[in-house]
């Protein structure tokens, strides 16, 4: 019976390449759900096998797959050499369009996808090479890599090959200039690698976002490849404390203003922790018109207020100040709808009449609270930063607080300059990702609908951040690119995996461990006294802890009488910690399965 799927043999009639020569550069056959499938393995130049890709078929929507937990790395490191012969090697996207070269006897690697070139990663092995010629396709994904290329450490030696124009015929890529006729496969090669222009000489296909009036300070920033490590070293100038993550996050948030969809954030953390200093601390880097800030408001206050909301943050110094459910349904509404339409009556000398107010947006939330949760059709509409309790985040502060203050008022000139120049340009990015990053994240609670879009987002204001150094495209939209998801991954997947309950925070698993200790001394409970000491942190910063931990399950009270002290014991067990968000090499890797080569 005829086995179902694709075999070497199938393969082989593809791509015109004998099958005893694909056997021998290791190709294979696999079973996936019980189909053939052609295994392709990646080897490292100790000859280890680091990756599979498999070729499910020549064409249609599913023609690769990776084998899970694989690494992203060049197709055919095996078999360079520490001294390679040559003095050029041809790197083309895919893996048959290198097994043409290396049937016909050409040195060359492979990448598994346009996205994927590694500067750090490749250096190394490219260097030993006089000339590097890149086989550029003609798509987004050429063009995208076209970018890189110049940008890139070796861009001196990189010769970019098209295959436009071969003797007046254009080929798809060197598999398809070898399937038409293998015979002269070789001069055409030649011919294109005689065409090759300089890498260092490209241009942008469209001109990247200039200064303007930019004073040099600002471009400092503009220019910066990692603003928000530039900021959080400027914030340390003012005496801010903190670990690096939140800070940068905030920053990231309040940028975000400016597009469709703002980040909306919760600063979490006991009485006198800092949330408000760190709070008021970055919004000092930012112009008046970038928010609007209360520490409390009344019922229809946001109804009846005057001031513009329009790409501003809604900074509400703690969420008690939202003192009733109508404000905090007008919140929700700004967020959810992006604006206010609220329909009142009137007094009037015709009598009584209906009058809408609309209040537009978008806006975001800045929110700061001593609470553990927050209601719940809020909760969801935010991300939450819990400040750092411990004693030495404490023993920090104060040596902080102890040195002379040195405040430089054209420090925060030049960041506010360059939000303002922020906010004169364009704002619409475009992510070319995302279906490959919303493919990657497993649809494990019903809140990733929205938690999504908040991905998108700070994605999208780290690439706005960046716009000077990223690509637009032909309607003036911003490209993000995968370094933007790398940063943002960095900030939130550990938030959101923790939002999601598929991990559990080394606070909470720290507050249980605790609790499970001192049971272990015979006691029947324990109390919130105890944990604190155990802990060095005081009762607040403990009762937060197991609060956090009681609400997960994995505490109980036993104590159920409102105002008696509280009795704690062990609950459910604690999961093993499963991150959400993939890596950016996995979302890189999807999106070359998705594009497809070869």
């Amino acid at each position: 019976m005829q086995s179902t799927g694709y075999t070497i043999k199938q393969y082989s009639d593809d791509k015109k390449l004998p099958i005893a020569f694909l056997k021998s550069i290791g190709l294979r056959h696999a079973t996936l759900n019980k189909k053939t499938v052609v295994a392709i393995p990646y080897y490292d130049k100790e000859k280890n096998i680091i990756a599979l890709r498999y070729r499910h078929a020549l064409k249609g929507k599913k023609r690769f797959t990776w084998k899970p937990d694989t690494t992203v790395a060049l197709y055919g490191m095996d078999r360079l050499g520490n001294d390679p012969q040559t003095k050029y090697i041809i790197i083309c996207e895919g893996e048959s369009d290198v097994q043409s070269l290396w049937h016909r006897g050409f040195d060359a690697l492979g990448l598994p996808g346009a996205a994927c070139w590694n500067d750090a990663r490749d250096a190394e092995l490219l260097n030993y090479f006089e000339k590097i010629y890149v086989v550029i396709e003609d798509d987004a994904g050429g063009w995208a890599l076209r970018k890189t290329l110049h940008e890139s450490s070796m861009v001196k030696k990189i010769l970019l090959v098209s295959l436009d124009n071969i003797g007046g015929v254009k080929y798809k890529d060197m598999s398809a200039m070898y399937m038409a006729d293998a015979g002269l496969f070789d001069d055409r090669l030649f011919m294109a690698l005689e065409q090759a222009t300089p890498a260092v000489d490209f241009q942008p296909k469209v001109v990247v976002i200039p200064f303007k009036d930019l004073t040099p300070p600002a471009q400092s920033i503009a220019n910066n490849p990692n603003i928000l490590d530039l900021f959080v070293k400027d914030l340390r100038l003012r005496k801010v404390v903190g670990e690096d993550g939140p800070l940068k996050l905030i920053y990231l948030a309040i940028t975000s203003r400016l597009l469709a969809e703002p980040v909306s954030l919760a600063i979490k953390g006991p009485s006198a922790g800092g949330k408000s200093y760190i709070t008021a601390s970055t919004l000092d880097f930012f112009p008046a018109n970038a928010y609007y800030a209360l520490t409390s408001m009344s019922e229809r206050a946001l109804a009846y207020s005057t001031e513009p909301l329009v790409h501003r943050m809604l900074v509400i110094y703690e969420f008690s100040g939202l003192s009733n459910e109508f404000s905090s349904y007008l919140v929700r509404s700004l967020l959810s709808e992006g604006r206010i339409a609220y329909e009142t009556v009137e007094r009037t000398k015709q009598g009584m009449v209906t009058k809408l107010i609309t209040r537009e947006g978008p806006t975001g939330l800045l929110t700061t609270t001593t609470k553990v949760k927050i209601h719940p059709e809020n909760e969801t509409r935010l991300l939450s930063i819990n400040v750092v309790d411990t004693p030495e985040q404490t023993q920090k502060i104060m040596l902080e607080q102890a040195k002379p203050t040195k405040r430089d008022p054209k420090m925060l000139l030049r960041w506010h300059e360059y939000q303002e120049w922020l906010r004169s340009g364009p704002a619409n990015i475009i992510v070319p990702y995302a279906y490959a990053l919303a493919k990657c994240i497993p649809p494990v609670a019903v809140r990733l609908r929205r938690d999504f879009r908040l991905l998108l987002a700070l994605i999208k204001s780290h690439a706005l951040m960046h716009k000077h150094n990223r690509e637009t495209n032909a309607y003036g939209d911003i490209i993000a690119v995968i370094e933007d998801y790398a940063v943002v991954n960095e900030l939130v997947s550990d938030i959101l995996s923790e939002v999601l309950e598929s991990t559990v925070s080394h606070v909470v698993r720290a507050t249980v461990d605790t609790v499970q200790a001192l049971l272990s001394d015979g006691v029947e409970n324990v109390t919130i006294t105890a944990i604190a000491r155990k802990l060095s942190i005081d009762n607040s910063a403990a009762f937060r802890r197991v609060k956090g931990a009681t609400m997960r399950g994995f505490l109980v009270n036993l104590e159920s009488k409102p105002y008696r002290a509280a009795r704690i014991v062990m609950g459910d067990s604690m999961p093993h910690n499963q991150t959400v968000l993939p890596t950016p090499d996995e979302v890189c890797r999807f999106d070359a399965e998705l594009e497809g080569s070869g």
